[in-house]
């Protein structure tokens, strides 16, 4: 009668214990701190040559790293054209699921180094890309 009672107690003892235990689960999980956006770096489009005012074959792409080591969508990236003249196709941008943003960059007229600096307001250092200006005319 006595191993009856227990064999009957045991699932009822297991079922407490998981409640519990999904429960400090739960409460570990939404103490953590918010995911905040730590790194910014190049991936692709730096160092290119291109024809003066014509854009370069390649655009700039960066991404965005959270405090989670994660790459973070939904990040505000600025691409602004430092030295050289020319234009970026797009000011700001969105990093997407990867984290990345990119922008096209046309180089300005004159010949020489050309500089894109890209930032976004939570990383106090931004990135720059390089690109020369060859002389000739834009390429049609």
């Amino acid at each position: 009668m006595m191993v009856e009672r227990a064999q009957r107690a045991t699932p009822l003892w297991r079922a407490a214990l998981h409640v519990v235990v999904y429960a400090g689960v739960l409460a570990s999980c939404s103490e953590q701190a918010p995911v905040t956006p730590t790194e910014l770096t190049r991936v692709s489009g730096n160092t290119q040559t291109a024809t003066v005012g014509t854009a370069l074959a390649e655009p700039v792409t960066v991404q965005v790293i959270g405090s989670n080591g994660s790459a973070m969508q939904g990040v505000t990236v600025t691409f602004t054209v430092t030295k050289g003249g020319g234009s970026e196709a797009a000011a700001t941008q969105t990093t997407n699921a990867d984290g990345h943003a990119s922008t096209t960059w046309t180089l300005g007229t004159e010949a020489g180094q050309n500089q894109l600096t890209v930032s976004t307001a939570a990383i106090q250092t931004p990135v720059i890309f390089a690109a020369t200006g060859t002389a000739g005319p834009p390429s049609a």
